[in-house]
């Protein structure tokens, strides 16, 4: 027999229930539902609880899908036919679908800057918003590589997060590398007064924008940040940054071979470029900034050849050819 407590808690274990056990491909009856509820949950209940459970869930706003069947029962009384209705194919309709939740946890693997078991927590936490199934279909994708840890990674976003909100500074220790007396890569640490502004991924890595001087914007690495406390002196503004002539968005043409087509649309997408074809010879015009398409042409240089504008031409000519003095020189 259930104590008061117990029978009070019963819906809220029936949810816990469908939450672990259910998804759109397991589904539960009543009779399954009771099964688990005494051998997971040492819980005798007869199908009546279960299912009154379930309407109280139902009624509060419980995304719970079901499937109603009639079926034909005599009356012991009467001796009547008469047809009842019967719940069954439980299961929680939830906010994310498997595929949502693998690729979350794919991005999340492939970060670098979060600590391996923040890392870990973060995807426990995921797999919680499906089944047990997903569970056991995803733990042996864990990664625990990870070059640094900081245990203060989350801890330094919800205090950077607070002070640009507030507009205010923050002071923080931050580790930067550098050649030691032994001849050894070391660390070091400096100390930093900011004005924060944003908070960014780029590259793979999550960035601090902000500035020392309120004048001048400067770029750190979170995950490098420790010891960082709000300081209650406000910053200026963000600064207005100068206009950068030297990365604005243009129409670069390549000259390129069939093979390369792909990787121009992994990079750029395909609404971006057009097309021209005259024997073997493929021109591709791409609308991107002037930085991208440097960097591009210089990793691709085997592949590709910028032939317009003249200036882009001319820096990607001249950032190989000072490769290839390096080169010479050691020669």
């Amino acid at each position: 027999m259930y104590t008061k407590q117990s029978k009070k808690m019963l819906p809220f274990i029936v949810l816990d229930v469908l939450n672990k056990y259910t998804d759109s491909n397991h589904r539960l009856s009543q009779r399954d539902i009771e099964k688990i509820l005494a051998d997971q949950y040492d819980m005798i209940v007869d199908r009546r609880s279960v299912k009154s459970s379930i309407m109280d869930l139902l009624e509060i706003g419980c995304d719970i899908q079901y499937r109603e069947i009639l079926r034909t029962v005599k009356d012991k009384q009467t001796g009547e036919n008469d047809e009842q209705s019967i719940y069954t194919d439980f299961y929680i309709e939830r906010d994310f679908s498997d595929c949502e939740i693998r690729l979350l946890i794919d991005e999340l693997l492939d970060i670098s800057y979060i600590p391996a078991f923040q890392r870990k927590q973060l995807i426990s936490k995921l797999e919680s918003l499906s089944s047990v199934y997903f569970r056991k279909r995803v733990s042996s994708h864990k990664s625990e590589d990870y070059r640094y840890s900081n245990n203060q990674f989350f801890y330094s976003m919800d205090v950077i997060d607070e002070a640009i909100t507030s507009l205010s500074k923050v002071s923080f220790k931050y580790k930067s590398f550098g050649i030691g007396k032994s001849n050894r890569l070391e660390s070091n640490i400096e100390f930093y007064t900011v004005t924060p502004y944003e908070m960014k991924v780029h590259d793979g890595k999550y960035l601090l924008l902000c500035s020392e001087d309120d004048i001048n914007e400067i770029c750190l690495r979170i995950d490098f940040i420790s010891d960082i406390s709000i300081i209650h002196e406000k910053g200026r503004r963000k600064p207005r940054k100068p206009h950068d002539s030297k990365n604005q968005m243009m129409k670069v043409i390549f000259q390129t071979t069939d093979d390369m087509i792909q990787t121009f649309v992994d990079e750029f997408g395909p609404a971006s470029i057009q097309v021209d074809r005259n024997g073997k010879d493929i021109k591709l015009c791409v609308e991107i900034l002037e930085k991208s398409a440097v960097e591009f042409s210089i990793i691709y240089s085997n592949f590709v050849t910028v032939l317009y504008p003249e200036n882009i031409r001319s820096i990607v000519m001249s950032r190989l050819q000072r490769g290839m003095d390096r080169y010479d020189m050691i020669s």
